[in-house]
């Protein structure tokens, strides 16, 4: 599960939520992952965490009410 986020010097990088150990506010925002690997991106904690509600709900839209929501018969 990927959300897109924009580094300091404005590239973009797809980062798998479900790795992410910490989010955390100083001048600009510190992403540290479980394999302590950290990125410094201009999104706010809020915004990260709204992309990532975001990206749930997609896949639970899919789950429920797309292919894998169909009975099988």
């Amino acid at each position: 599960m990927l959300i897109e986020l924009t580094r300091i010097d404005g590239s973009k990088i797809n980062i798998n939520f479900f790795q992410i150990e910490m989010v955390e506010r100083k001048t600009n925002t510190v992403i540290r992952m479980i394999n302590e690997v950290s990125y410094i991106v201009t999104e706010t904690p809020s915004e990260i965490e709204e992309k990532i509600k975001n990206e749930l709900r997609e896949v639970l839209k899919e789950l429920v009410g797309g292919e894998y929501g169909k009975k099988k018969v």
